[in-house]
């Protein structure tokens, strides 16, 4: 496993910073002709791992940064610089006016490149407990993602909350 990182410094509102982690994953997965699975991993046609993207924000003399970590087989510096990439791409598109949420300005291409949108998904708890299944049906501009159940209700799931796996 190799492990590369980045330390990135988006200027963007700092309620968006948490997006950080969206967008480098986007970034890398699109350098690795890859798909990315909801909310940070980067993953091959059939759902294997690729990568995973953590990041961590802090605060110094030039202000907010995020240090980013690309923890992977594919992990190298092109899946960083790629990742660094598109992070600055999204944070010029915010500082142009792209403010409604954090990923309005990628959110159409996160969802497209998310491998399991669309596809039955379980709904894993922080403790491995499956919560429900569903299909994946979309995902808000806050990164949240809505899984809709068999009985037509909605449920919408933040990273923190649980994740996403594939039926």
């Amino acid at each position: 496993m190799g492990v590369s990182a980045a330390v990135l410094r988006p200027r963007v509102p700092m309620g968006f910073i948490d997006g950080t982690v969206y967008v480098a994953a986007l970034g890398a997965a699109e350098s690795l002709g890859a798909h990315v699975a909801w909310p940070n991993a980067v993953v091959d046609a059939e759902g294997a791992e690729l990568v995973r993207v953590t990041c961590r924000a802090g605060y110094d003399d030039e202000g907010i940064y995020v240090t980013c970590e690309f923890d992977g087989s594919s992990a190298c510096d092109a899946v960083a610089d790629a990742a660094a990439a598109r992070v600055d791409a999204w944070s010029e598109a915010v500082a142009a006016g792209s403010k409604a949420g954090p990923l309005a300005a990628v959110l159409e291409d996160y969802f497209d490149a998310c491998l399991l949108m669309g596809r039955v998904v379980k709904v894993v708890r922080r403790d491995g407990s499956v919560a429900c299944e569903g299909a994946l049906a979309g995902m808000d501009i806050w990164g949240r993602v809505t899984v809709k159940l068999d009985d037509g209700r909605e449920v919408e799931i933040a990273p923190g909350q649980a994740s996403v796996a594939a039926a």
